[in-house]
């Protein structure tokens, strides 16, 4: 909602006014004087939606098997002498 308020105030113009996204394009590129530049925000780090590491799925179902396997693996990763069998 801030940001709406803000692009208000700048521009002096009432978002309702507009019905899609292209008609704030156009009226941003006339304002300007220039055609906007669309670029790709990707990258090979970031995953889609803003996720900085791949979302894993699980079964719901079975989340507890999940669960015990990862503490499997952290208690194996874990050298310390009272955590050894």
């Amino acid at each position: 909602m801030q940001r709406t308020v803000l692009f208000e105030k700048h521009y002096e113009v009432d978002v309702g006014q507009f019905k899609s996204t292209d008609e704030i394009d156009h009226f941003l590129e006339e304002r300007s004087g220039r055609k906007l530049g669309v670029i790709r925000t990707s990258s090979n780090i970031i995953e889609m939606l803003g996720n900085i590491l791949p979302v894993k799925k699980f079964d719901v179902d079975n989340i507890d098997k999940a669960i015990d396997k990862a503490i499997e693996k952290f208690q194996y990763l874990d050298t310390s002498k009272e955590n050894r069998n």
